[in-house]
């Protein structure tokens, strides 16, 4: 009988150590409700660590909570670890004592980062692209990293029911390169800017200037992606979900953040923020923000896009120094600036950034 063994960190206080209970506890209960032969007779169990920064007690309690009971188990013939997760002294260290007791006894894969392919350490890919071999729905990703969706506050600010006649408006000033004069409030364009603004205030838009502007460009972008992602679902024949103003919060908490934008691309997470600051400073903490967000719903594999009203001048800097204090590698932030945002440029940074190709 096949069975699955999570292993996780245990809480020590004396040693600093967090748990990721949860986390395992979270992934046990998801395969059990959508793969029903694993929630009988208790075929799913969880391993702790009591000491993830000593090598000697990792091998120690992989050897008498894992090793010792899985050789105990009816029909033992073999087991297989996959090492992606956890720290890379869990891996290493459950990697070594695995192989020295069981041997041949013992198989071992991994998932690629670079081409999200699995691959077996003897055979080599065992896998295609699982970003497209898997599909997971929105709710169950939150679900698997301990959050849920706020649908009281997503209530609130729908994308789905704003003006099509503020939004055509806004999409005619990008096409024409007018968005900074736009911006510039009143400098320029103030006739304009108020007519919009009364324009809004008609669809009980409560909004003042400066947010308005920010959710403009929030549904703008938002049409962009989903319209050109639709056409991608009706081509691949898959679900790729597209969310817009998603609120969200721990489970059982009550604080919220939120992410203006969420690509689903298989497992793999691409949250966008949006902002019309032109302070670069102010840009730099959404970017962070963002950042921070994707990894706490999406994992190390989630990616990060900042779409902003920046100069490339001031963009570049933004996003070099996004990367430099984060540390995050290229691929995974992307920063957008004025020059990015009209419709065809924009889709082809996009596209390009979460697929590797023009899509």
């Amino acid at each position: 009988m096949q069975r699955i063994w999570i292993i996780h960190s245990e809480k020590k206080e004396n040693i600093n150590q967090a748990e990721t209970k949860e986390l395992a506890e979270n992934l046990k209960f998801i395969i059990e409700r959508e793969q029903k032969d694993f929630s009988r007779n208790n075929r799913i169990k969880l391993i702790p660590l009591s000491d993830i920064n000593s090598a000697r007690q990792i091998m120690k309690d992989i050897g008498e909570k894992l090793i010792d009971r899985i050789r105990r188990e009816d029909g033992f013939s073999g087991c297989h670890l996959n090492y992606t997760g956890g720290t890379k002294a869990m891996a290493v260290h459950a990697y070594r004592k695995l192989e020295q007791v069981l041997r041949d006894e013992c198989t071992f894969s991994y998932l690629s980062g670079r081409d999200f392919k699995l691959k077996d350490d003897q055979d080599g890919d065992v896998t295609g692209d699982l970003r497209k071999e898997i599909n997971i729905g929105l709710d169950t990703l939150m679900e698997l990293h301990g959050y849920e969706k706020d649908k009281d506050k997503d209530k609130e600010k729908d994308n789905s029911n704003w003006p099509p006649e503020l939004l055509n408006e806004f999409m005619e000033f990008i096409a024409q390169n007018k968005l900074g004069n736009y911006l510039d409030l009143g400098k320029n364009f103030k006739d304009y800017v108020d007519a919009f603004v009364k324009n809004a205030k008609n669809y009980n838009i409560k909004l003042n200037q400066n947010s308005l502007y920010g959710k403009c460009l929030e549904v703008y972008v938002h049409k962009i992606v989903a319209d050109n992602v639709e056409r991608i679902k009706q081509e691949e024949k898959r679900d790729i979900p597209v969310a817009g103003n998603w609120h969200i919060k721990k489970n059982r908490q009550e604080k919220t953040f939120e992410l203006d934008v969420i690509v689903l691309n298989g497992y793999q997470v691409t949250g966008i923020s949006v902002t019309t600051s032109g302070n670069e400073k102010s840009c730099k903490e959404k970017g962070f923000e963002v950042l921070h967000r994707v990894n706490q719903i999406g994992g190390e594999e989630g990616k990060a896009i900042l779409v902003t009203c920046l100069d490339k001048s001031k963009r570049d800097r933004v996003a070099e120094e996004l990367r430099l204090i984060s540390g995050s590698a290229e691929d995974k932030l992307e920063v957008l600036g004025m020059e990015d945002l009209p419709e065809e440029k924009l889709w082809k940074k996009v596209s390009q950034y979460i697929w590797g190709e023009v899509r």
